[in-house]
């Protein structure tokens, strides 16, 4: 998990406020291109291909890394 919050992370800039805690869609720096973002590193770095509804159902980024490894199962 740790590696996935550093490769989130760095689509902002300041990574360093960045947990599993974090309700990411609340960050001030969220828009609907960082989430189009996300899902390129995603795709890129884990293999996996979400979708817009993955990222609106998770809530914090350790919700959303478990969608990540289970789409990866």
């Amino acid at each position: 998990m740790d590696q996935f919050i550093q490769d989130f992370a760095e689509l902002f800039d300041d990574p360093d406020r960045f947990a599993p805690e974090t309700e990411f869609k609340k960050d001030p720096d969220w828009s609907s291109l960082t989430g189009i973002s996300v899902i390129a590193m995603v795709d890129q770095k884990y293999g996996v291909a979400l979708k817009g509804r993955d990222i609106q159902k998770a809530l914090t980024l350790a919700d959303l890394y478990r969608t990540v490894r289970e789409k990866q199962e």
